[in-house]
């Protein structure tokens, strides 16, 4: 749909050859001529909507397997809002939205693990922030909570993961553990991408 033809032409606009690959369901995750497709992408790139979704549908599947192999060769792998909270080992579910759009109320779940002990947070700057403690409160034992504002990124590159763009990164490992990154900042001690 009308997402995936913004993504296309703003990665175009970049200069890549963006194309995209509508895996809206479980059996679309299954599919052979999808999966072939993600085989030989060298940037896969998830956008939004609902993690527990991306989660289901995703998981222990072919095309999830394509993409990390794709990944484990060089390929980048991003994600955005839904996108960027399933890549973690537990995932924040809306369960109740207000007429902002906001979740009112969020469970938590496993997600696809890529990130370890991580819980990711997208929008943090458009959250109020004792939602965003409330919500940091669930997270797993263990877990580091990133909140990660809008337009902007953490990044893993060869020697760790550093800020990009004009927000902050959020970064709890406990109640009195709180840090905030902005750009060009390295944030310490969180583990590389990997899957268990």
């Amino acid at each position: 749909g009308t997402w995936v033809a913004k993504g296309i032409d703003h990665f175009r606009a970049l200069g890549a050859e963006p194309y995209g690959v509508m895996v809206l369901t479980r059996a679309d995750a299954h599919d052979t001529q999808l999966t072939l497709a993600i085989s030989s992408a060298d940037w896969v790139y998830f956008s939004g909507g609902d993690p527990g979704h991306l989660v289901e549908t995703l998981g222990a599947s072919p095309v999830w397997a394509a993409v990390l192999a794709r990944w484990r060769a060089g390929a980048i792998l991003t994600g955005s809002s839904a996108g960027a909270m399933m890549l973690g080992e537990t995932t924040f579910v809306p369960v109740g939205r207000g007429p902002d759009g906001l979740p009112t109320r969020v469970i938590t779940r496993p997600a696809l693990g890529l990130l370890s002990r991580v819980i990711v947070a997208p929008h943090a700057d458009a959250i109020p922030d004792r939602l965003l403690v409330e919500w940091a409160d669930l997270r797993p034992d263990g877990h580091v909570f990133l909140g990660i504002d809008e337009d902007t990124a953490i990044v893993q590159d060869g020697s760790g993961w550093q800020v990009r763009g004009p927000g902050r990164v959020l970064v709890l490992r406990a109640a009195d553990d709180r840090a905030t990154y902005r750009a060009g900042e390295r944030v310490a001690g969180l583990a590389r991408g990997a899957l268990p």
